[in-house]
């Protein structure tokens, strides 16, 4: 018997979403941000940043491909724990 489950679009993270749950929340609603908001900033050492991310490359690389198209190349502009992107994902047991 063939699984009944509609899957119609991708979660930002890569993960079918059913169809039937983007109807329950009103379908897919743009994000917003704030006027000073950029896709990659620097932030406050210790916070949310790249050195938890499961993207972290070698040598202060980032290995997303979303990343490396907005930023033109994969090296972080600022050390991997004073920069954060919106492409963020946390590593495997990792505290965002």
């Amino acid at each position: 018997m063939p699984d009944k489950q509609t899957f119609t679009e991708e979660s930002e993270r890569g993960q079918p979403v059913e169809k039937e749950m983007l109807d329950k929340l009103g379908g897919v609603k743009q994000p917003e941000y704030p006027t000073t908001h950029q896709p990659g900033m620097r932030v406050p050492k210790g916070g949310s940043s790249c050195a938890t991310c499961r993207f972290l490359g070698p040598e202060n690389t980032c290995k997303n491909r979303y990343f490396i198209s907005y930023n033109g190349s994969n090296k972080l502009p600022y050390p991997a724990d004073e920069y954060c992107s919106d492409w963020y994902e946390p590593q495997a047991g990792a505290i965002a």
